[in-house]
């Protein structure tokens, strides 16, 4: 899949900003599953249809929120690492559309934005 049909089926603002944080969780994903980020869809479900990545343990969810620092270029804070990590106990159904609208909504807090996440 397309980086444009990506970000057409996360449904996300169409702004330059969100466009590059939206891509910017597509390959940190990938980058911990060792694919193309071509390879991860919005609706894929992180349990079911990701299985080739890691099983968010501690020390994935730790992985992950350094590859999104790194691609970002800042350094989260506490309360948005913990916002954006993926628990153990994740429900089947939690998407990368969803760890995108988290992501998101994060950007838009420091901007002091408010916006609905679903």
């Amino acid at each position: 899949m397309d980086d444009g049909e990506f970000l057409r089926l996360c449904n996300v603002p169409e702004d330059q900003i969100t466009a590059k944080i939206t891509l910017g969780v597509r390959r940190a994903i990938a980058r911990l599953g060792d694919v193309p980020p071509s390879l991860i869809y919005p609706g894929d479900s992180f349990r079911r249809d990701l299985s080739a990545l890691p099983f968010w343990s501690s020390l994935d969810a730790v992985q992950f929120l350094c590859a999104l620092e790194e691609e970002f270029g800042v350094e989260l804070t506490d309360d948005e690492a913990e916002q954006i990590k993926v628990p153990d106990w994740m429900p089947p159904t939690y998407r990368v559309k969803d760890m995108v609208r988290i992501t998101v909504a994060l950007k838009n807090l420091r901007q002091g934005i408010k916006v609905p996440t679903r």
